[in-house]
């Protein structure tokens, strides 16, 4: 069938008009695009995290953060309650290290109370984001353990750059020029010839028995 249809033959102009204008092929979003917290539009992505039972959520966070969070939601609802999916949970909104410390690990606390280290290093801090994380925190833990404190560490490093600068030069003086005298000495050769010769006499011949 060219135009598929559920609706009756008898049916008749405005079911029809209304089925034409509610007619998911006319879409331009593919639904399953729809379910990616990568490929989801921007707008729809609150209704996206209300779908996935996101429990905490911000409409100022960036955009990137609210993929974050919906991406990590699945494994904070099956962690959750567990040190683990706090973690998830603050690594999602922040990209921050986390650490739990329970009341059993530090003898400060009350019992059935947690305290949560943040390391910092990835920005700044202020109230805001101590009251995010606190949200975040609260819709994540057990019901029975109590949020004591959350101590924030934040490190900033900067690389330092060092330069050494070495000069070397030659002094040069320029005077008037004056004449000077120069002496050439010319190299000394010495030769030695030997001239080897006989002395020969030549007479007239003659008879020697005469």
């Amino acid at each position: 069938m060219a135009n598929p249809t559920l609706l009756p033959s008898s049916a008749g102009p405005l079911p029809r008009i209304l089925e034409q204008a509610m007619d998911r092929t006319a879409l331009d979003i593919p639904i399953r695009d729809l379910w990616d917290p990568d490929r989801c539009p921007a707008p729809l992505l609150p209704w996206l995290a209300w779908a996935l039972s996101v429990e905490h959520w911000d409409a100022s966070w960036p955009e990137q953060i609210k993929r974050n969070v919906i991406k990590a939601n699945r494994d904070i609802l099956q962690r959750k309650g567990t040190a683990d999916a706090l973690k998830r949970a603050v690594h999602a909104i922040r990209g921050d290290d986390l650490k739990v410390v329970e009341w059993f690990e530090d003898p400060s606390l009350a019992p059935m109370s947690f305290r949560v280290d943040v390391n910092g290093a990835t920005t700044g801090w202020n109230e805001a984001l101590d009251a995010q994380l606190g949200q975040a925190i609260a819709a994540t833990k057990n019901a029975r353990s109590q949020l004591a404190a959350i101590d924030v560490s934040t490190f900033v490093s900067e690389a330092n750059r060092h330069l050494v600068t070495a000069q070397t030069g030659d002094t040069v003086e320029v005077l008037p020029w004056a004449p000077i005298e120069v002496l050439v000495t010319p190299p000394v050769r010495r030769t030695v010839t030997v001239e080897l010769g006989e002395y020969i006499e030549i007479q007239p011949w003659r008879n020697a028995d005469a």
